[in-house]
């Protein structure tokens, strides 16, 4: 429950800071509930795996295996839906998006890691 309050408002927080930057601040409630209402629906597609995945252990089965695939699959594509609502709500290239939305992943890691331990 840390991570994932943690994460959310990493990405409300940097949303909004990017908005502003661009003087887009009167976008953010409608790019931020497109950002979480993506998020949770990815979450939905996520949990069964998750789940069938438990319990995890130094040796995963080639099941963890295939399922950890698919949940990497299914984080890239979080990253492109994310892209594609800021690149709209930035009036900005997808690239730029992408780009922005990769180094919010990597930001909202760094800090769980920092503040929640491996």
């Amino acid at each position: 429950m840390p991570r994932a309050l943690l994460s959310t408002g990493v990405l409300l927080a940097l949303s909004a800071l990017a908005l502003a930057i661009r003087r887009l601040r009167h976008r953010w409630v409608q790019t931020a509930t497109a950002l979480l209402a993506s998020d949770l629906a990815i979450s939905l597609v996520q949990t069964p795996f998750l789940l069938a995945m438990l319990p995890i252990t130094d040796a995963p089965t080639a099941t963890q295996a295939l399922f950890g695939w698919v949940l990497l699959l299914t984080f890239f594509w979080q990253l492109g839906i994310n892209a594609h609502i800021m690149r709209h709500a930035m009036d900005a290239s997808f690239g730029f998006a992408l780009v922005l939305v990769a180094t919010w992943a990597i930001a909202n890691w760094s800090l769980a890691h920092l503040l929640l331990g491996g």
